[in-house]
């Protein structure tokens, strides 16, 4: 039986418990509900569709879709939003000193922030007041560093007896990952949320530096994935094979890998594993650059579950990831998880799950031509010095990744948390 002590959490996700998206917050559910009596989703950026199913989640879960949802609104509503609510404004008017002169172009995403968070606090508000939440035994928790934890914030001004946490992963948390390098509203948020779980090492000093005055809030508390079905396999006849898995993006640099690829000498299978708008364009690459010696395939997009499937069916030698910029690669867990040594690019939190005992890590700008010689390298190999990246890749999985572990650590951890 569980103790009175926060018996309820609430959780502000981006569309979880629908598609797409957010799968790690699909494993972590489970550990949540098994610690709280009652857990409530609220998908903040969920636009009804009847077409769209909704994933399984414990019994103990409840779904609350907001109407309407704050994505549905046009930028010049959640303006008026914003300029109509005093404490809207307010921080608005706190963030403008912030962003003057040198990010004056972020303007107009500090109004769209803004407005999103009053939107996602008033609904907020109505469901709190009309479930009648004691908040000494409630946690609020958003899964995103966005303006749903902006919302969380502006709520624990007006009620500082609530308990508000945030996750934060890559995209939310990384101001140069963006074109306008600035998070709005960051500095105001984290100063009031009770506490920030950083999925890296990387983000949480990144954090710390930004903000040395809060450093106590800062806690690493890493993703997991599932323990794999079964082991994939290693090539037996002479083939190095080797699978990317991402969207097709320009940050993925794709256009990067093939012309890597085109530089190996050795036999190579290519897989890769997504889709998206430079598919074509790389389609046509591909076709036109890459010699006889490197055969490949574009899968396409594929569910969570088919990627893990693929692993356990089919013969894979080596992971590989070339982007620009990660927060923790999830993609190279799931591959470690399988025994699946890989090369990646120094960025974000890589360094946390690559090593030279496990694969190589790649410089941030490389150069192709030696990228291609390491490939080669690692393709030539003995079959024992192989296993053994194997062999490590799986261990730093275990020990660091294991979604039983970790997941089952953060649900006490929120359970448990007394705020501030």
């Amino acid at each position: 039986m569980k103790s009175d002590k926060n018996q309820h959490l609430v959780i502000l996700s981006s569309r979880f418990p629908f598609p797409p998206g957010e799968e790690f917050l699909e494993t972590e559910i489970k550990y949540l509900c098994n610690e709280f009596q009652n857990v409530h989703i609220i998908p903040v950026n969920f636009i009804d569709d009847s077409s769209v199913i909704e994933r399984g989640t414990p019994q103990n879960t409840e779904v609350y879709k907001l109407n309407p949802s704050p994505s549905s609104l046009k930028k010049t509503d959640l303006m008026k939003k914003m300029l109509w609510d005093s404490q809207g404004k307010e921080w608005f008017v706190r963030e403008f000193k912030y962003i003057f002169p040198k990010y004056l172009s972020a303007s107009l995403k500090v109004a769209n922030w803004i407005g999103l968070a009053v939107e996602i606090r008033n609904q907020l508000s109505k469901i709190v007041k009309d479930n009648q939440y004691k908040l000494s035994e409630t946690v609020f928790y958003s899964y995103w560093l966005g303006p749903s934890a902006t919302a969380l914030a502006m709520l624990k001004e007006l009620e500082p007896s609530m308990k508000i946490v945030s996750r934060a992963h890559g995209g939310d948390l990384y101001a140069y990952r963006h074109r306008t390098p600035y998070m709005p509203a960051q500095k105001e948020t984290v100063k009031r949320l009770d506490k920030v779980f950083v999925i890296s090492q990387d983000g949480s000093d990144y954090l710390k530096r930004l903000y040395p005055n809060v450093s106590n809030k800062f806690t690493v508390s890493r993703l997991g994935t599932k323990a794999a079905a079964g082991e994939s396999m290693p090539s037996r006849d002479g083939v190095l094979r080797i699978v990317s898995c991402s969207n097709m993006l320009p940050v993925k640099r794709l256009d990067l890998l093939i012309d890597t690829l085109k530089r190996c000498e050795q036999k190579i299978f290519w897989s890769h594993i997504g889709d998206g708008p430079l598919r074509e364009e790389l389609e046509k690459k591909v076709k036109e650059e890459v010699p006889s010696n490197i055969q490949w395939e574009f899968l396409g997009r594929k569910k969570n579950a088919e990627v893990l499937k693929y692993y356990e069916s089919h013969p894979v030698d080596l992971f590989i990831n070339v982007s620009s910029s990660e927060g923790i690669p999830v993609s190279i867990m799931e591959a470690y998880s399988f025994g699946i040594p890989s090369f990646a690019t120094d960025v974000g939190g890589t360094r946390e799950l690559v090593d030279s005992r496990n694969g190589k890590l790649i410089e941030k700008d490389f150069n192709v031509e030696e990228l291609a010689k390491d490939i080669d390298q690692f393709a030539s190999l003995s079959k024992e010095k192989r296993e053994s990246y194997r062999l490590a890749a799986y261990k730093k999985w275990e020990e660091f990744f294991f979604s039983e572990t970790n997941y089952t650590q953060y649900a006490k951890s929120l359970r448990e948390f007394e705020g501030r």
